[in-house]
């Protein structure tokens, strides 16, 4: 870009020059000397903040790179970690679901003895309940039985 500017410049000088107004050239040729040097100028300036941005921006990039890089590394230690305990809170809930089948399985088992023995002793209680029935009404006979002998005289007891 500079190179064109000096060109252009030169141009204009030698043109000038050609025409015979080596007055007026001069001014001509200081304007543009000065439009050349302020544009120089403001050129280092725009250079000097284009370098600043940049070395900010490439900072900045390479801080955002490091750290990118270093989170990256915590999150993938931290997913094996995550891994490694979703497989071991899966082993424990099989533990747990094959323990809670043979829980309810057991109970089950309870409940049907419950049951049986409920039904067993049902059974045995008619059974006593019928056989006691059965003795007092025997006792009852026996009773009966003795004082009719008693009322007869089969009493030897007194002898």
């Amino acid at each position: 870009m500079m190179k064109v500017l000096v060109a252009i410049a030169c141009a204009l000088c030698l043109a000038n020059s050609a025409s015979g107004l080596s007055v007026e050239g001069d001014r001509t040729m200081t304007v543009v000397v000065k439009k050349l040097q302020d544009m120089m100028k403001a050129s280092k300036e725009d250079g000097e903040k284009d370098r600043d941005l940049y070395a900010k921006f490439k900072c900045y990039c390479d801080n955002n790179e490091v750290n990118k890089r270093e989170n990256i590394r915590e999150l993938k230690k931290e997913i094996l970690l995550l891994s490694a305990d979703i497989d071991q809170v899966q082993a424990v809930s099989g533990e747990l679901s094959t323990e809670c089948a043979e829980l309810t399985a057991n109970i089950a088992d309870n409940e049907r003895a419950v049951e049986d023995a409920e039904s067993l002793r049902e059974k045995e209680l008619k059974h006593f309940t019928a056989e006691e029935e059965d003795m007092v009404s025997a006792i009852d006979s026996m009773d009966n039985a003795i004082k009719t002998l008693a009322a007869v005289g089969g009493d030897q007891t007194a002898w």
